[in-house]
């Protein structure tokens, strides 16, 4: 028997002590339609790390909630390289409104403080709009014109 896999808007990456936060930044997504993974969905006797990885394959984006004055848990570091290397967008939130941006190889992401979380909502939701009719007749042009020219 084949079991069912959930697909999910956005896997919500941190630590065990963001565990309030993380909660928070879920109702927001999901108040906006975005269906969300976080470890509070995670039933007792379930195995953890099968549950987050299957997840956060899963999952179109990822949110990891981080400061940049602590070091960040090793487990969020691996699910946003994760997320990062099978091209899914991450989006870092900093628990603390903070002018510094986190450091190493966090600064290639874009990053937002708790307070515009909307604005990282609307970057995902930007993600997912499908073409629009007429999008699609420019790139069935620009295709045909690609596809004429000799090499």
């Amino acid at each position: 028997m084949a079991t069912v896999t959930k697909t999910y808007d956005v896997f919500i990456s941190h630590s065990a002590a963001d565990k309030a936060i993380a909660r928070l930044v879920a109702e927001s997504l999901e108040a906006a339609g975005l269906a969300t993974f976080h470890l509070d969905l995670i039933q007792s006797g379930e195995n953890v790390s099968e549950e987050v990885w299957e997840a956060l394959t899963e999952s179109h984006a990822l949110i990891a909630i981080v400061s940049p004055e602590d070091v960040t848990s090793a487990n969020v570091i691996l699910e946003i390289g994760a997320a990062s290397s099978w091209n899914k967008p991450v989006f870092l939130l900093l628990k603390q409104a903070s002018s510094k941006r986190p450091k190493g190889m966090l600064q290639e992401y874009p990053t937002y403080p708790l307070s515009r979380l909307d604005d990282v909502i609307r970057a995902i939701q930007t993600g997912f709009k499908p073409l629009t009719l007429d999008e699609r007749q420019i790139l069935g042009e620009i295709y045909q014109d690609v596809s004429s020219v000799r090499l």
